[in-house]
């Protein structure tokens, strides 16, 4: 509310306020000031806009069921498993590269502003992912909570079978498998998948939403298609509820900050919060393996 005050204060007695109130107003502003500029630049037409959301989250999975039913590749791929996984990531790698990069490069000025200090707006970003954070921690408390009880319980060589299943039945529903090579893969997709989804959605899903129907709107409605996009690959419905706080989060940073750069940082840091049980799951399980070698 400092904003308010000053701007109450200026317009009564022709007062101006210090820079501090300024630069504050800057920060807590909706939607930044910058976003207007944003919105009326040069955006992707439907068609590249679904492109750029399609090519690198569903291409590698629709050629893969496009081939299935062909015996000669059905048989390539059950003798040649570990190749054709490689292949699958380097594909999806590739086309992930090339979503981002081209937003940035053709429809850059729709998604940040040049010479727009976002960084210095790191506490709002960590204020607005506070709470995100909160909502995951639950999962992840429970997971850990999950591994303690199962090796207070566990008899004399019970644990490490029990951590083995619990590895497959985690990594398994992943898009690359439970093996060393597949959590590397789906590990570094996770975390590259931040870059060319925030572009699509908080930024252009979003630039679009606002200039129609309202900031207020696109605030609302740009998490719901985040959400609805990921149906294929949600294992329960709860996820749906997660999957909407941290669209409305992600696009809530883009919009308070002026700057896509800092959605696609908080983007990266939940995935990498959400990812550290299953990792250290992963850990324990390929440890126990070459132990037991």
């Amino acid at each position: 509310m400092t904003w308010l005050f000053w701007l109450n204060l200026s317009l009564r007695e022709g007062f101006s306020p210090p820079p501090f109130a300024l630069e504050l107003s800057m920060k807590i502003s909706f939607p930044h000031q910058s976003i207007q500029d944003q919105a009326t630049s040069r955006q992707p037409d439907f068609l590249k806009l679904a492109l750029l959301w399609l090519l690198p989250a569903q291409a590698p999975r629709l050629l893969t069921l496009a081939l299935s039913p062909l015996s000669f590749f059905a048989n390539w791929v059950s003798a040649h498993a570990t190749t054709y996984l490689t292949c699958f990531f380097l594909l999806q790698v590739l086309l992930t590269g090339w979503a981002s990069i081209h937003s940035l490069k053709s429809f850059g000025p729709a998604l940040y502003s040049k010479g727009n200090r976002f960084w210095s707006r790191r506490l709002l970003w960590l204020f607005l992912a506070l709470p995100l954070l909160q909502l995951y921690g639950r999962d992840i408390s429970a997971f850990s909570d999950s591994l303690r009880q199962m090796a207070e319980v566990a008899g004399p060589g019970q644990l490490e079978p029990a951590i083995h299943e619990l590895h497959e039945r985690v990594w398994k529903v992943m898009a690359y498998g439970s093996s060393w090579l597949g959590v590397i893969y789906f590990s570094f997709f996770t975390l590259s998948v931040a870059f060319f989804e925030e572009a699509v959605f908080s930024g252009f899903v979003c630039n679009r939403i606002g200039t129609r129907m309202g900031w207020f709107a696109a605030l609302l409605l740009t998490p719901l298609f985040f959400s609805l996009v990921h149906l294929p690959v949600m294992t329960k419905p709860s996820a749906f509820v997660l999957l909407y706080a941290a669209g409305l989060t992600y696009t809530a940073i883009r919009l308070m900050s002026g700057s896509i750069f800092l959605a696609i940082s908080a983007h990266v840091l939940i995935n990498i919060y959400v990812m550290l049980p299953k990792w250290l799951l992963a850990w324990l399980h390929f440890r126990s393996l070459n132990a037991g070698d």
